[in-house]
């Protein structure tokens, strides 16, 4: 075989075997890739739920899914999030959060796991640092869900 003939057909095998590896990872970021764009209907559904909890020990009591955390202050958020990292999992990027204020919130970001970190992030102290570690550092986007 020439020298020619050889680096073209080993050109070829190396781009085919290229494209089909890319392929492959694109196939995988589709089906285990992330999704942040949350979803208004699970929005709508887990507001209804929080609005039905007068209290962050009653939330817990109720419904052990419920994420949460009290602040030493006594201030006190829980909610539900949907992990980003799976684009089968329904609603990837949804976070629908309560407070000692009596507030519901919907935001729509970046959830990472299943232990969501806004609320085991130990550097916030207060509710209203953490509502500003969801918009300045974590880059959440709050909604309008009716």
């Amino acid at each position: 075989m020439s020298r020619r003939r050889f680096f073209i057909v080993g050109s070829v095998v190396f781009a085919s075997f290229g494209l089909a590896i890319g392929g492959l990872v694109f196939f995988f970021y589709m089906v285990l890739g992330i999704d942040d764009s949350g979803s208004p209907r699970l929005a709508r559904e887990w507001k209804s739920k929080l609005e039905a909890f007068p209290s962050y020990d009653e939330a817990k009591r109720q419904d052990p899914e419920i994420e949460g955390r009290q602040f030493r202050n006594g201030e006190w958020v829980c909610g539900f999030a949907c992990n980003s990292h799976n684009r089968w999992h329904r609603g990837g990027g949804t976070l629908v959060v309560k407070d000692s204020r009596g507030d519901v919130r919907v935001f729509f970001g970046h959830v990472c796991g299943p232990d969501p970190y806004p609320f085991v992030n130990p550097e916030t102290h207060n509710l209203d640092g953490f509502y500003n570690d969801l918009r300045e550092h974590w880059e959440f986007i709050e909604q309008t869900i009716p």
